[in-house]
């Protein structure tokens, strides 16, 4: 099934570092199981769980992809198929990484293609940035259905170690343009982040699965953070062009020799083409992101107008998020049997409250969830408010290239300062003065926020510009099955 070595005349798997054969062989799997849950087609599941039944009878014991992929699309085949060779399959290549058998180029190490360190024994993330995400999306997934709570636990401290040094405000991921991966620990310049679309789709994926398997709602505001910030400046406006590289900072003068250079603007397609159907199949699939549901209820961890169906629960959902923090949730239909509906309360959301059947104005901790368990009626309304302010958000001191630098954000966007609406002077040549003012402006594109402080010129200092949000991501009317939410046992 992989069209350049069909063409080419190349043996089979006989370059598995740099092929992308599995890599595409997931791809195929993962869109063969969107098929059969999204319409009921079966046609591509037949070729996919063939292809998965020849790698677990003929794939070589040792044999690895460069490029993960594979394993996360394994184990979506076993959800779907009950197969558990493929689940196993997945689970093998995830512990054969890290003993550095994959043949290198260049001048890379083997942390490049995450096979340096075992990834039970990894206490961070490292090489590039987009197969690390894929390759540790798919370790949740294994975790999760296998109930391996040392595997989990290992990616959870991964996890915070990346959030803590190697992510940016905005979510993206990979400050270095050689190898397309992570740097060391806190070395994030904004003129040369590559933060690349598809890492930040990765990261969404991954932090869903970790919120799966654990309900922890810092896996649910990273996946905010990054969908508002890292993913959506990644297409246009007009949805038909595309940014790979997602730089955080671009200088008056920028080289744009690179076609992927941020200085060159968006363009309409790559020659690595993976940015732009990776954004397509990820907003295509935004509802599965929204709520999930167990046995105990309904949870919600992402805001979005729409109606929800999780089993006998119905919800309605009405909100002008992210530019309004009230969040209206109303049960239209319920059992009548006791279960808890929970609501995620941003980390950013200082001053939130609820209006609950319990009473008015009552406070909420930030970066938990609101749970309230009773027996629900048609009608039942709770009312959240997230109290959106613009802040401003300085980098920890040991991120040395912003210091005497602040990011403005609001609610879960963060701002960026752009030069079309400084015409008398270089962004260079900004800094804040005053205090922040908060409103809707007329003119800016979907009702876009103005959060933005008094801004005037001067000789030295600024805030460092940040990716700017895209449109909101919506799903209007549509009903909305839920998935089921699995713990690791």
């Amino acid at each position: 099934m992989h069209t350049h070595t069909q063409l080419t005349g190349r043996p089979r798997y006989s370059d598995m570092a740099s092929s992308h054969e599995l890599y595409c062989a997931g791809h195929l799997m993962q869109a063969a199981v969107a098929g059969r849950r999204a319409i009921g087609d079966e046609r591509l599941l037949g070729v996919a769980t063939r292809f998965a039944d020849h790698l677990v009878k003929d794939l070589p014991p040792d044999a690895l992809d460069g490029h993960p992929q594979i394993e996360t699309a394994l184990a979506e085949l076993y959800r779907e198929t009950g197969v558990r060779a493929y689940l196993d399959l997945a689970a093998r290549m995830i512990d054969g990484r890290g003993h550095e058998t994959l043949p290198l180029k260049g001048h890379h190490g083997p942390g490049i293609r995450q096979d340096r360190v075992p990834l039970r024994a990894a206490t961070t993330v490292e090489g590039h940035a987009v197969r690390a995400m894929y390759l540790a999306a798919g370790a949740a997934d294994v975790a999760a259905e296998t109930g391996d709570r040392a595997l989990l636990a290992a990616l959870a401290t991964q996890w915070r170690d990346m959030v803590a040094t190697k992510t940016y405000l905005t979510g993206g991921l990979g400050s270095v343009w050689y190898g397309e991966q992570f740097g060391g620990p806190h070395e994030l310049t904004p003129e040369t982040a590559y933060c690349e679309t598809c890492a930040a789709v990765g990261s969404v994926q991954w932090a869903y699965r970790m919120l799966l398997a654990t309900g922890e709602s810092a896996y649910a505001d990273l996946m905010e953070r990054t969908l508002y910030n890292a993913v959506l400046p990644g297409v246009s406006l007009s949805g038909d062009r595309f940014f790979y590289v997602n730089a955080l900072r671009v200088r008056a003068g920028a080289n744009p020799d690179d076609r992927r250079a941020a200085a060159r603007g968006r363009q309409d397609w790559y020659g690595t083409a993976c940015c732009p159907p990776n954004v397509m199949r990820l907003l295509s699939s935004l509802d599965h992101y929204l709520a999930t549901r167990d046995d105990g209820g309904v949870q919600l961890h992402l805001y979005a107008p729409g109606t929800l169906r999780a089993g006998d629960v119905v919800l309605r959902v009405e909100t002008g998020y992210p530019w309004d923090g009230r969040v209206e949730i109303t049960v239209a239909e319920a059992p009548a049997t006791p279960w808890t509906l929970a609501a995620r309360i941003p980390s950013w959301a200082d001053g939130a409250s609820v209006d609950g059947l319990s009473g008015t104005g009552l406070p909420v901790r930030p970066g938990s969830y609101y749970r309230a368990r009773r027996v629900w009626r048609p009608g039942d309304r709770i009312v959240l408010d997230f109290a959106i302010r613009p802040r401003l958000t300085a980098a920890v001191p040991r991120l040395d290239v912003a210091r005497g630098q602040v990011a403005v954000e609001r609610g879960p966007l963060v701002y960026c300062l752009e030069q079309a609406d400084h015409p008398g002077a270089g962004v260079d040549d900004l800094c804040l003065e005053g205090g922040l003012s908060d409103g809707l402006s007329d003119g800016l594109s979907d009702g876009l926020s103005d959060g933005g402080p008094d801004r005037r010129p001067a000789r030295r200092g600024g805030a460092g510009p940040r990716a700017r949000p895209g449109p909101r991501a919506q799903e209007g009317g549509r009903r909305l099955p839920l998935p089921h939410r699995r713990r690791a046992s």
